[in-house]
């Protein structure tokens, strides 16, 4: 059983890893998207919502790929806390995904279009931040789970 629990940590490390790298990188994405000048500024929020729409697709299978792995081995409780740390997470998120696909965005000004699009941006940091900062702290305790079991097997 302590191997196959092993195993599973493993791979659960593995996928925060992945999914950490995957944040990052989208959230470079947007931020050098918003430095871009004399774009088109509703396409640029197009391109910002494709990539909210990428960081929620990653988190997203993040959580239910994790939450499949570790559930059985640490039991509900403890799978609890994790829970609502994603879900806080998630409506953060959401949040900010509503921001690109308000009605009223295409009638807005150049002007009060593009401080909204930094104010997204912006936004999508502080989740992306967020988002890194709870699998690095799920890492850590996967890492001490696995350190456990480790002995545990010995």
């Amino acid at each position: 059983m302590g191997q196959s629990n092993l195993a599973k940590i493993d791979k659960a490390i593995e996928l925060q890893g992945r999914t950490r790298e995957t944040i990052l990188s989208l959230e470079k994405s947007v931020m050098y998207q918003t430095r871009s000048s004399g774009e088109d500024l509703n396409e640029l929020r197009k391109r910002l919502q494709r990539s909210l729409d990428s960081i929620k697709d990653a988190f997203e299978s993040n959580c239910e790929q994790q939450l499949k792995a570790i559930t059985p081995m640490l039991g509900r409780l403890p799978t609890n806390g994790l829970i609502l740390q994603n879900q806080e997470a998630r409506k953060e998120l959401d949040e900010v995904r509503s921001l690109c696909t308000h009605e009223g965005m295409d009638d807005l000004s150049r002007e009060r279009l593009e401080t909204m699009i930094t104010y997204i941006a912006s936004r999508t940091r502080a989740v992306c931040e967020r988002i890194v900062h709870s699998t690095s702290a799920q890492e850590t305790i996967l890492e001490t789970t696995k350190k456990a079991l480790h002995q545990e097997v010995r």
